[in-house]
């Protein structure tokens, strides 16, 4: 499952980057004016943000695939925006690997 999991995200490579990486943008310009969202908080935002972006079907599957991977990141002990930092380069070390 993996595998096939991994394969997706590969395959939707630039917008998942994109939209990770403008969450993470949006999330430390919160930051820097005072305003710290919890891991809840932000999970609420993904879900929304998948709705405001009018996702297809699949690249929500991707977004919640990648948020899952987020949440796991959080439990290990990263912090919210290092978790999405980390999801970010995840995204990208799958897209070299199947792009060969």
């Amino acid at each position: 499952m993996e595998n096939k999991s991994e394969k997706l995200i590969a395959a939707n490579y630039e917008f998942a980057k994109y939209f990770f990486s403008e969450l993470k943008d949006n999330f430390d310009i919160l930051a820097m004016e005072g305003e710290v969202l919890s891991k809840d908080e932000m999970g609420n935002i993904i879900d929304l943000s998948i709705a405001a972006e009018d996702c297809s079907t699949e690249q929500a599957g991707v977004i919640n695939i990648l948020k899952e991977k987020w949440l796991s990141y959080i439990e290990a002990g990263s912090g919210v925006s290092d978790g999405l930092t980390r999801v970010i380069h995840y995204i990208s070390d799958l897209q070299a690997r199947y792009a060969r």
